[in-house]
């Protein structure tokens, strides 16, 4: 039993000291915004705020945030949008993955260089959605 609760405290303190992967830069912002970690801690968004894999963006009325991820790719936050990056990872190899999640509002999208490899490795989960490619 100690065994078991050494494994387990030792991997909660793994856990920990791993540190998120940076999915991106906030480019810019028009109103206001907040990013909150996992355990829920808000702030207030800037422009040249790192944002990091397992945060997540909600934009006021009326406001919106631009991001530019570490790939190249551009999202854009809309009026009244809650979004959070579920997974990143850009290294260039076969890991390689954005999944993301859509609560509500709307956002734009242009990928990076990790969307345009493999498309599989890019997603955007929402609860009922409508998409629109443009381009190839």
């Amino acid at each position: 039993m100690k065994i078991l609760l050494a494994f387990l405290t030792a991997l909660m303190i793994c856990h920990i000291a791993y540190p998120a992967e940076l999915f991106g830069t906030v480019d810019a912002i028009s109103g206001n915004a907040s990013v909150s970690d996992q355990s829920g801690k808000a702030s207030g968004v800037s422009a040249g705020q790192k944002i990091y894999e397992g945060q997540t963006i909600e934009t006021a009325s009326g406001s919106e945030v631009h991001l530019v991820t570490e790939d190249g790719g551009i999202i854009a936050l809309r009026p009244s949008t809650a979004f959070r990056v579920d997974a990143y990872k850009a290294e260039g190899g076969t890991a390689d993955k954005i999944f993301m999640s859509l609560f509500r509002g709307a956002m734009r999208s242009i990928t990076g260089w990790v969307g345009k490899h493999d498309n599989s490795a890019y997603r955007i989960t929402t609860p009922n959605a409508t998409v629109g490619i443009r381009g190839n």
